[in-house]
């Protein structure tokens, strides 16, 4: 009786030590595959990562690249002003609508207005010059967010 009783023990224990080391293995398996995971995400962040800066980048070269050109463009323009005739002041409410109109405001309708002083031909096309070269650095950058943004959906 009690060499059953110890063969039963015995056999207890090893299907005990048995089941723990199955759970063991498996417990590291499941972990072993749920690391492997982890770093395939991790590796495939990083690469997403590294071609969205890489486009960013192109982008930007193309965006500096053409800025530059402007620049020129711009500067030649701005040289000719002093080829513009300044005989003629034009009336101040022209420099006080074309401020509210770069401002996205409404313009002033008192005293202010009437009051302008006038302005020479020459600084009012020093001012509309620089304002449309605002104006295309603007279009510039947004156009390249644009682009980014498409490269970046894989559009």
């Amino acid at each position: 009786m009690y060499l059953r009783l110890a063969i039963a023990a015995v056999l207890a224990v090893l299907l005990a030590a048995g089941g723990w080391k199955c759970y063991v293995m498996g417990k590291q398996t499941v972990q072993a595959a749920w690391d492997q995971e982890k770093l395939a995400t991790l590796q495939a962040q990083q690469a997403k990562q590294q071609a969205d800066q890489a486009t960013a980048d192109r982008i930007a070269t193309q965006v500096a690249k053409s800025a530059a050109r402007d620049r020129v463009v711009y500067r030649t323009i701005t040289r000719e002003v002093a080829h513009v005739p300044n005989d003629c002041p034009v009336p101040g409410v022209v420099r006080v609508l074309h401020d509210a109109a770069a401002a996205g405001e409404m313009p002033d309708t008192g005293p202010a207005r009437a009051d302008a002083p006038a302005v020479s031909a020459q600084a009012l096309t020093e001012t509309v010059i620089d304002n449309y070269e605002a104006c295309r650095d603007d279009q510039r950058r947004l156009a390249a967010l644009q682009e980014i943004i498409r490269q970046y959906n894989g559009e």
